[in-house]
């Protein structure tokens, strides 16, 4: 069981030390061994490694689905196990490839869970940041419904969407998961300015295997076997020969 301990401050660090994970009975899933590596508030990291390396699995560490075997995962200096975990998870944004919508009002997806009433100035500062001008073609603007799952718009007016709705619940931790895989490079790009733009007050995961989504990151975390093999400056890592390999190959 997690600890009951609220984190009342922002989320400054997040630390993996000597951290093991092991699953108990499926044996075509990667385990993760001895991981060290810490990011700190308003840095951006990207995540890389082929499929089955323990991208996934690691990310559900961190956000505590799993529970780790032996090693420490600190949040703010303190380990994992003191703090309340729900507390935790309000604090983090995951944006998966394909994420879904609801088949309501652009405002209504917006406010989900969110407690607290946003001014409608706000939320159209932060659409416009997020670069989400297009609801200004849509006949009913915020009240336009986006249809089953968000069918009803392209995948990059959905992924603006959904970082518009990370900005304006305040994550604190915003992982993207292949967020940009499949979208053109006009979309690609503008994601990419958005994140930038909040990246001071936020921590962000970038997890992909295309060299354009994770080239403007600050850190490079490359997984291979469960094992992590590179971490440093992405500027420096993408001139290694491994990382080379890795992003020539995907």
């Amino acid at each position: 069981n997690y600890g009951n301990e609220i984190i009342r401050q922002s989320i400054n660090s997040i630390e993996f030390k000597k951290l093991n994970f092991s699953y108990s009975n499926l044996k075509n899933r990667k385990n993760l061994s001895n991981i060290n590596f810490k990011i700190n508030r308003g840095e951006s990291v990207g995540l890389i490694g082929e499929s089955g390396s323990g991208k996934s699995t690691l990310l559900n560490v961190l956000t505590g689905f799993y529970k780790h075997k032996t090693g420490n995962l600190f949040i703010n200096g303190k380990k994992i196990e003191q703090i309340n975990i729900n507390d935790f998870r309000k604090k983090i944004s995951y944006i998966p490839q394909s994420p879904e919508l609801f088949n309501d009002t652009i405002l209504n997806n917006l406010l989900v869970g969110m407690n607290n009433k946003v001014d409608k100035k706000k939320i159209l500062d932060v659409l416009n940041d997020c670069f989400c001008d297009f609801i200004y073609d849509l006949p009913k603007k915020l009240d336009n419904i986006v249809g089953d799952r968000g069918m009803l718009l392209s995948g990059g007016q959905r992924q603006r969407l959904v970082i518009a709705r990370a900005i304006l619940n305040r994550s604190e931790l915003i992982i993207l998961d292949e967020a940009t895989n499949g979208l053109d490079e006009n979309s690609e790009m503008k994601i990419k300015e958005t994140l930038i733009k909040f990246k001071k007050n936020t921590m962000q995961i970038v997890c992909s295997h295309r060299i354009s989504t994770i080239e403007n990151t600050d850190k490079l975390l490359y997984l291979e076997n469960g094992k992590l093999i590179k971490f440093g400056k992405t500027k420096i890592l993408l001139n290694d020969s491994k990382i080379k390999k890795f992003f020539n190959k995907n």
